[in-house]
């Protein structure tokens, strides 16, 4: 992912080094008119990715299934360009999104807390874990905007989420748990006697982490846009120690905007 990201920077690079002072005119003609060089944007998308520990700990010994729960991502951003050819400015927006993931992991040794007939246990579980994840707020995005060509738009920055409705729950089966310690006593689960779990209540209602952008014009007002959100904070709150590593959120969206002016 990191050698793509520098492969299009890299790209960028190159095509606006490689632009003719023809197209001078065109960075006037395909930016915003507006003459204090403000342009509001709104925008829809798509948004996919899910919540994952980086790297994959030893625990995880194979991921089966993945299912992402994309949904619609909507939204504004307002930015500032300067310079006689506003090709160099700020950013800043609102956007609604919801997230989500189901996943089907065999786990070996992997710490959780679950209940199973309204008894609660914890320990380290061996099995199948299915997990499913659903995240709903707003992003507000900072960035820097840097326009290659007349038609190519870099942005980067950080970003801020608020997290109005959050779901991490899931069950697990096939496998056992040794309960409290690593050679604690043996309980089989099968699954028709599966074991719940829900962490909802531990996760935090506020995430930061960094948004890349990469946006290119078909006309003047209409854009396609594809842009990755990295978290770079654990979803659980700092007390909530049930799973032994962080979990960050990382979603990518693609989709189109229009520029009002």
């Amino acid at each position: 992912m990191h050698r793509a990201f520098l492969t299009l920077i890299v790209l960028c690079l190159a095509l606006g080094a490689g632009a003719e002072p023809a197209a001078n005119e065109k960075y006037r003609q395909w930016g915003t008119r507006h003459p204090s060089g403000v342009q509001l944007r709104i925008n829809a998308g798509y948004a996919i990715g899910g919540t994952t520990p980086l790297p994959l700990p030893a625990e995880i010994r194979s991921i089966d299934r993945f299912r992402p729960y994309g949904g619609l991502n909507v939204g504004f951003e307002a930015s500032k360009m300067f310079g006689k050819k506003r090709r160099w400015g700020l950013a800043a927006g609102l956007h609604g999104f919801l997230h989500g993931m189901k996943t089907g992991a065999h786990v070996k040794g992997y710490k959780m807390a679950i209940v199973r007939d309204g008894e609660k246990m914890a320990g380290y579980f061996t099995g199948v874990d299915e997990t499913n994840v659903r995240l709903v707020g707003m992003t507000i995005p900072l960035k820097g905007v840097w326009r290659a060509s007349h038609r190519w738009t870099i942005e980067a920055g950080p970003f801020f989420q608020l997290f109005k409705k959050r779901e991490f729950e899931g069950k697990v089966y096939d496998g056992y748990l040794r309960e409290n310690t690593p050679t604690g006593q043996k309980i089989e689960m099968s699954q028709a006697n599966a074991a719940s779990y829900d962490f909802s209540e531990d996760m935090r209602s506020l995430d930061y982490g960094l948004t890349f952008n990469f946006d290119w014009k078909a006309t003047r007002h209409w854009s396609l846009y594809g842009n990755l959100d990295w978290g770079m904070t654990d979803v659980f709150k700092s007390n909530f120690q049930t799973i032994a590593f962080p979990m960050y959120s990382i979603y990518a969206n693609v989709g189109v905007a229009y520029s009002v002016f």
